[in-house]
C-alpha cells in the first residue's frame, strides 16, 4: 500500500534581528549564524529585519551593514513578507509559530519587542517583558539587588550630562564610593556599546562623554578583577591566617597573555630545555615550567585535536588543531580552566565518538543536543579545587577538597 502519512509540517519561525538599536550590526550576525544553524527539514526560517517592524507602507527602508553575506540573509523580497507576516492577524498562513529573538540593545533586550509580541499572542524565545526591562535597566537592576541582599559592587549613577563636572569634582576630591579601576557605561545599551575600562584617572572625562552619546543616564561600577580581586577585596584576612604571599595575587589583572601551543612547544623544549614533543598533553612538571615566566594566569590556545576531548571542535585552518584553549595559573599551579568551541555538527560529532572508540548510546542523550537544531557555542571548565588551591597558596590539593576520598573512605 502506498504511504498514506502526510508529511510533518515544518514549524515557521521568524527570526528578529537587525532592528533600531547601536549593537545593530552584531545582532544582523546573530540572526545570521540562528539562520544557519537551525534545521530546514523541521522548521521554515524567516528572516525579519526588526527596524521594518514599524515603519509605514511606502517609506524608506532603513539602513543595512554593507557586506554580501548580510545582504543576502537581508533581501528585500524576503524581508518584507517576514515583517508582514508577523503582523498578520491569527490564521494568516503568513503569520510565524514563534519568533526567535536575535536583537540586541534597545528595543530588542529591553522588553519593548517582547510587549509587541505578547499583544499579537506570538510565542518568543527568551525572557518576558518585565525581566527584560528590569535586566537592562543596569541601574534598577543594581537597586533590585541591594533590596534583595544580593552582593553587588558599589557604584554611582549620572543622570544628566550637566552633572559631569560636579561629579567629576566629587571623584577627583576622593569622595565618590568608586574609585579606579571602574567601568563606565550607558545605562540602558547593551554590553559592548560605550563601554570603557577607567584605569587611571585621567581617562574619566573622555568616558563619560563617551557613554554620554548613547544615554542620558550614566552608570559608573566598581572595576572588580574576577575572583582574585573579590577574594582579595573580601578575604584578605583569611588569606593572612593561611600566611598567604598577596603580592602575586595583587598582581593579577587583565588582560591575560595568550600563548598559543607552538610557542609553548619551542620554549619547553628550547628555553626549558624539557623533553616535550609537539602532539603530547602537558604533565604537571610542563605546566610549572611555562608558568615560570609570567606573574599571572595566561592561555594557551590551539591544542592538537588528539589531546582534547571528542566534542572539541576543529580548527578550520588546520585539522590537526582544535579549538581550545587552558587557562594556566602562575607559580606553579598550572591548569585551572580548560575550554573551547564545542562541536556542533551532529554527523561531526558521531565520527569524533567512532574514532575516540567510545560507545556510541551513552552519548545519545549529547547528540540529541545536536540532533534538534543546535548554533556555534563554547564552554569551559573551572577546577574549583586546582583555583582554591592557588589562590589560598595551599601546596597539594587535597586539603582544599570538601570531602576528600582517603584509602578507608569512599563517601562523605
Amino acid at each position: 500500500m502506498p504511504d498514506q502519512r502526510q508529511p510533518k509540517k515544518r514549524l515557521k519561525v521568524a527570526i528578529l534581528m537587525g532592528g533600531r538599536s547601536t549593537e545593530r550590526e552584531v545582532s544582523l550576525m546573530t540572526g545570521q549564524r540562528v539562520l544557519q544553524a537551525l534545521d530546514p527539514e523541521k522548521y521554515l526560517a524567516v528572516p525579519v529585519d526588526a527596524a521594518n517592524l514599524g515603519r509605514l507602507p511606502g517609506s524608506a527602508p532603513p539602513a543595512l551593514v554593507d557586506g554580501p553575506a548580510v545582504a543576502d540573509v537581508l533581501a528585500p523580497e524576503r524581508l518584507a513578507g517576514g515583517a508582514a507576516g508577523i503582523m498578520a492577524p491569527d490564521g494568516d498562513p503568513a503569520r510565524p509559530d514563534l519568533c526567535f529573538i536575535a536583537l540586541h540593545g534597545r528595543y530588542g533586550e529591553d522588553g519593548t519587542i517582547q510587549g509587541l509580541l505578547e499583544l499579537l499572542g506570538i510565542p518568543y524565545t527568551g525572557s518576558g517583558v518585565l525581566a527584560s526591562a528590569a535586566a537592562m535597566n543596569k541601574v534598577m537592576s543594581k537597586k533590585l539587588f541591594l533590596a534583595e541582599g544580593i552582593p553587588t559592587p558599589a557604584f554611582s549613577v549620572l543622570d544628566r550630562p550637566e552633572a559631569r563636572e560636579q561629579f567629576l569634582t566629587t571623584w577627583r576630591a576622593g569622595a565618590s564610593s568608586v574609585g579606579v579601576p571602574c567601568v563606565v557605561k550607558p545605562n540602558e545599551q547593551g554590553s559592548t556599546i560605550g563601554i570603557t575600562i577607567v584605569r587611571r584617572p585621567e581617562e574619566m572625562p573622555a568616558a563619560l562623554d563617551l557613554a554620554f552619546k548613547y544615554d542620558e543616564t550614566v552608570l559608573i561600577e566598581r572595576f572588580v578583577e574576577g575572583i582574585v580581586g573579590r577574594v582579595l577585596e573580601e578575604r584578605r584576612e583569611e588569606l593572612k591566617v593561611l600566611e598567604r604571599d598577596l603580592a602575586p595575587l595583587e598582581r593579577v589583572k587583565a588582560p591575560f597573555p595568550r600563548v598559543s601551543y607552538d610557542e609553548a612547544v619551542r620554549i619547553l623544549k628550547e628555553k626549558k630545555g624539557l623533553p616535550f614533543e609537539w602532539g603530547s598533553d602537558f604533565g604537571a612538571a610542563d605546566e610549572t615550567a611555562l608558568t615560570e615566566d609570567y606573574d599571572r594566569p595566561f592561555f594557551v590556545h590551539g591544542f592538537p585535536a588528539a589531546v582534547k576531548a571528542f566534542y572539541m571542535k576543529r580548527d578550520p585552518k588546520d585539522d590537526r588543531l582544535s579549538l581550545s584553549c587552558d587557562l594556566l595559573a602562575p607559580e606553579g599551579y598550572g591548569e585551572i580552566v580548560g575550554g573551547g568551541e564545542r562541536e556542533d555538527s551532529l554527523d561531526r560529532l558521531v565520527g569524533r565518538i567512532r574514532e575516540h572508540e567510545l560507545p556510541l548510546e551513552a552519548f545519545e542523550w549529547y547528540l540529541d543536543l545536536r540532533r534538534y537544531g543546535s548554533v556555534p557555542h563554547s564552554g569551559f571548565g573551572m577546577g574549583i579545587e586546582r583555583t582554591l588551591t592557588w589562590i589560598c597558596g595551599i601546596e597539594h590539593l587535597r586539603e582544599t577538597i570538601p570531602f576528600p576520598r582517603m584509602l578507608n573512605r569512599l563517601r562523605p
